[in-house]
């Protein structure tokens, strides 16, 4: 739990939850902590949600149907200078992509590289990996 954070997002890997697709789940959440009692004092306690949404997995697509988000970004970079040093520069702008999403950076495609106004235009790919 990232005590920061107001809505917690957790996730698992579709091969790790066990569910199966085109059924129907609900999901139900607990929080362990100090509870405050009306004494001021704290006591170790356990609250269940009320709410228990229903959801249904949907069939998982195959990686031929699967569609990754794509869109262009522009490095103030001349084209020439990207060239020349295009392996490190496109290995350290995977990096920082996969790092800014939390995704792996195995999921980062960046393809045709053209010169234009403000430098140097990159297509760039996320795929997306089964969660649950």
């Amino acid at each position: 739990v990232l005590r920061h954070l107001a809505v917690q997002d957790v996730r698992v890997s579709a091969s790790e939850c066990g569910f199966e697709a085109e059924r129907s789940y609900h999901a139900s959440g607990m929080v362990q902590g100090d509870l405050l009692q009306p004494d001021g004092t704290f006591r170790s306690g356990r609250l269940l949600s009320s709410h228990r949404p229903v959801f249904a997995l949907p069939a998982e697509a195959s990686l031929e149907e699967r569609y990754p988000v794509v869109f262009d970004i522009v490095l103030n970079i001349p084209l020439a200078d990207y060239q020349a040093d295009m392996s490190r520069i496109s290995e350290d702008l995977q990096q920082e992509l996969s790092d800014f999403l939390g995704i792996p950076k195995t999921l980062v495609t960046l393809k045709d590289a053209t010169g234009g106004p403000g430098g140097t235009t990159l297509v760039v790919y996320f795929s997306t990996e089964p969660r649950c």
